[in-house]
Parts: C-alpha cells; structure tokens; sequence
C-alpha cells in the first residue's frame, strides 16, 4: 500500500526533472545574419478538421513562444518577420525566416494544435546558428538595399509600378543607378532640353560675332582704298601740268 501511495509522487518527480522524458535530437541549421531560412516541416496527411500549425522559439524545457502560427489550409499567414504557409493535402508546411540577427540562435520546433483535446504535438527540433556577416557581405546588402530605395523614389516619382531590380553584386550598382535616373527621372528630357539650347544660342553669338567682325573688316579695307585714290590722283595732276608748261 505505501509503495502505490508513493508511485503518483515518484512519477510527478520524474517528470520534473530535466532529461527524464525523451527530447527529440535537433537538427542543425547555419545561416549567415541578413539571410532569409526557409524550413519545410513534416506530419502526416489528415483532412478535416484542420489543425492549426506554429513555428516557436523554445525559451526552456517547458515554455516554447509562438512567432507565427498558420490560418487555415493553402493560407500564408505572416508575423513581422516570419510567415508560414500549410497544405494539409500533402503533409507539409513552410515556415520562412527573414533578415537573420545573430540573437535568433536558438532551439526551435515546428508544432501541430490539436483543438479537440487542446493539445499540442511537437514534431520536429531545430537548432538554428546564426554567424556574423562579412564585411563583403554586408557592403553588398547596403549597395542593394541602395538600389532598391532609389528605384522605389523614382517609381513614385513617375507614378508607374515598376519591380526593383536585385544587384548581383556591388560592381553593377553604379550601372544600374545610372539606368534607374536616365530612363526613371522625369527631369532628364528637360534637361536634355536645356542642354540643347544652350548649345544653338551658343552658336548664334558666335556667328553673330563672326559677321561683325567681317563687316568691320571690309568696311575699314573699303575706308583706306578711298584715302588713297585722291593722293594718287594729285601726283597725276601735278606731273601732266609740269610737261604742259614747257612745250607751251
């Protein structure tokens, strides 16, 4: 009889204690921070009624948070920076993870709600490392994150919906932002505009200047040939009239 009475306690106490029940072995995922993961958990196919799926973050061997939790079959359901999207037809749901910090290292599950008996399942174990991202990495994160502010300012600019293009790498940024403000930019065909004529009154003064100073010149050429011929005309006269008085 005692040793019945003291089952219940025993078992209770064994259930506290740390390790005593079976914890499923995690899987190891890596990722750099700024990435995006992407992870597809598994569960049998079952229709209706429909359980809802969750992706937590285990804080203790008892206490997991919820960060996003799934709608309803064939939904994307979507938390800050987590989404999930369940198809109970094929037995599987994906939860994504996006903009990566070092600080979401940690265990996590993938967990299965069952409202009739309200209770939760937990399937399968993950354990996420998160590294620190390299200084090239994070320079071509800053140029895309660049570009893709730029494109969105000249897309609002024109009012057109446009998809902003994704830089490969930092070595094709100053092309791309040089096409987004040539065809994007509404002020480039004015200033196109402006450039031009500049260029033609330019020319105008130019030539303007040009026919002033050949006007000026023929007309000093035109000056000097009239100061000449009346000397020229007196040294005749003067030579005709002294042959003519000494015949006479």
């Amino acid at each position: 009889m005692v040793q019945r009475a003291l089952l219940p306690p025993l078992l209770l106490l064994s259930l506290l204690i740390p390790g005593s029940w079976a914890v499923p072995e995690a899987q190891p995922l890596h990722r750099v921070a700024g990435q995006t993961l992407s992870v597809t958990c598994q569960y049998p196919p079952k229709g209706w009624p429909y359980k809802r799926k969750s992706w937590c973050k285990e804080l203790s061997a008892v206490k997991c948070t919820r960060l996003v939790t799934s709608s309803g079959p064939r939904r994307l359901a979507q938390a800050s920076r987590f989404s999930i999207w369940d198809n109970p037809s094929t037995g599987l749901f994906i939860v994504t993870m996006t903009g990566l910090k070092e600080e979401d290292s940690g265990h996590y599950w993938c967990r299965i709600y069952h409202a009739s008996d309200n209770s939760v399942s937990k399937s399968i174990r993950f354990y996420l490392t998160v590294s620190p991202a390299s200084a090239s990495t994070q320079a071509t994160r800053t140029s895309r994150d660049l570009i893709s502010s730029q494109t969105q300012s000249c897309v609002s600019s024109t009012g057109r919906a446009r998809e902003a293009p994704r830089a490969s790498s930092a070595i094709t940024a100053p092309s791309q932002q040089q096409n987004c403000t040539l065809h994007c930019h509404p002020a480039a065909p004015h200033a196109l505009v402006s450039v031009l004529c500049g260029l033609l009154l330019a020319k105008s003064v130019v030539l303007s200047a040009l026919l002033v100073w050949a006007l000026r010149s023929r007309h000093a050429q035109h000056r000097g040939r009239s100061l000449m011929h009346p000397a020229r005309s007196r040294l005749q006269a003067r030579a005709q009239g002294g042959k003519c008085t000494k015949p006479c």
